[in-house]
């Protein structure tokens, strides 16, 4: 008799390189004192604002005779309320109702809530590739929803082109369609000449939208966010996290908006088995609230992505890439250093740059890419980790 249930034997089994490289990196990390230790440029985290982040939690905390007891699963009131005015702030999003938001453990919470509550085993998501990897894992692996995607064109740089939705909505007939906005892994910006169209078609033919707008703070291009929510469409269901502009991956705390009353209430309801701690929701109150504080973070936060992007650029010229608008990652081409242009030629590079140059990537095979040989690449590290990364990348035989 097996010790678990087929169930769980599958979701264990042929871990990806994702998982692989980053307990590699976890079991060895490259310190100034360990400096043969592995880099970790395959996990999206910002380490640039670590000592402002940490200074103010540091700084700013509570805790209530009631907190010690049961609280709303779905989040308490007070933090519902503070974050529907930072989103009005700082996200352009007005009119946001607290009681139809759900607070849950991280994004990831929220995204496998949303295919348990919205999803009927079978239903389609459509969504563009190359993806984050995460979401197979957070919509499939457990309540079984069917992936579709839209092959984005390495000759146009993987922008999200108009005409290719349409086309796979026409075909596929989805119950949602999956928008990452600003889009990881290039770093994408898109622009309202897409997704409006888009969402105009979704509200016509009654298909969900789902945007996950985590990245939304985070621009190299020094433009403002636009949220889908602000189209008159009560089937746009919004996901936003502290984990990315914030910094704040550790703390696990997710937020979900939508118009749909049903399905906020299915959201808030089974957030019983995703309930954020309520010393972290104080914690996160009281940050949302601190505008000034967050004015100032957020501006120093972009000037620091950017910098670091251009850091990485200068001193290596040749690396062929998405050029980012947005977020802590793009993608860069080393197809040139394909011993064959197949999958298996893909996964010898990965083996290369982890085995040999101790630096983990995410390979474009795990995130749906059919052109061999691109690689996410998170650059938003500590000033040693991409002096370490440049100088093991330069040693490469071009």
């Amino acid at each position: 008799m097996n010790s678990i249930s087929k169930r769980a034997s599958a979701l264990i089994a042929n871990p990806s390189p994702i998982v692989v490289g980053h307990l590699k990196c976890v079991d060895d990390p490259f310190t100034l004192d360990n400096k043969n230790g592995f880099l970790n440029f395959g996990i999206a985290q910002n380490h640039l604002m670590q000592k402002e982040i940490v200074n103010f939690i540091d700084s700013n905390h509570f805790f209530n005779n009631s907190d010690i007891h049961y609280n709303p699963g779905f989040g308490k009131e007070s933090l519902r309320v503070a974050f529907s005015h930072f989103s009005e702030k700082f996200l352009s999003v007005s009119n946001m109702d607290a009681n139809n938001i759900t607070v849950q453990t991280g994004v990831s919470s929220l995204c496998e809530s949303l295919a348990y509550c919205l999803f009927d085993e079978g239903d389609t998501l459509l969504m563009p590739a190359p993806y984050y990897s995460g979401f197979i894992y957070d919509f499939a692996r457990r309540f079984k929803v069917n992936i579709e995607l839209v092959d984005l064109e390495p000759k146009n740089g993987f922008k999200h082109n108009l005409d290719d939705f349409i086309e796979h909505i026409e075909k596929t007939n989805p119950k949602a369609v999956l928008i990452t906005h600003p889009y990881n892994p290039t770093g994408e910006s898109l622009k309202e000449s897409f997704y409006g169209p888009i969402i105009e078609l979704c509200k016509k033919r009654n298909i969900h939208i789902i945007s996950d707008e985590v990245y939304a703070l985070s621009r190299l291009d020094g433009s403002s966010h636009y949220s889908l929510l602000n189209y008159d469409y009560e089937n746009i269901h919004f996901l936003y996290g502290m984990a990315k502009d914030f910094t704040l991956a550790g703390l696990k705390v997710g937020f979900f908006y939508t118009r749909n009353l049903d399905l906020s209430k299915a959201m808030q309801s089974v957030s019983y088995f995703h309930t954020t701690s309520t010393q972290t929701q104080n914690t996160i109150e009281l940050l949302l609230k601190d505008h000034d504080f967050i004015q100032s973070f957020v501006t120093r936060n972009q000037s620091r992505i950017k910098s670091t992007y251009e850091k990485l650029l200068n001193a290596l010229p040749w690396l062929k890439h998405t050029k980012p608008d947005a977020g802590i990652f793009f993608l860069a081409d080393f197809s040139h250093l394909l011993k064959e242009n197949t999958e298996q030629g893909e996964l010898d590079l990965y083996n290369y740059f982890i085995n040999e140059l101790k630096i983990n990537m995410t390979p474009g095979s795990a995130m749906g890419l059919k052109k061999y040989g691109v690689f996410r690449l998170c650059f938003a590290k500590e000033e040693s980790h991409v002096e370490e990364f440049i100088s093991r990348l330069s040693s490469i035989k071009l």
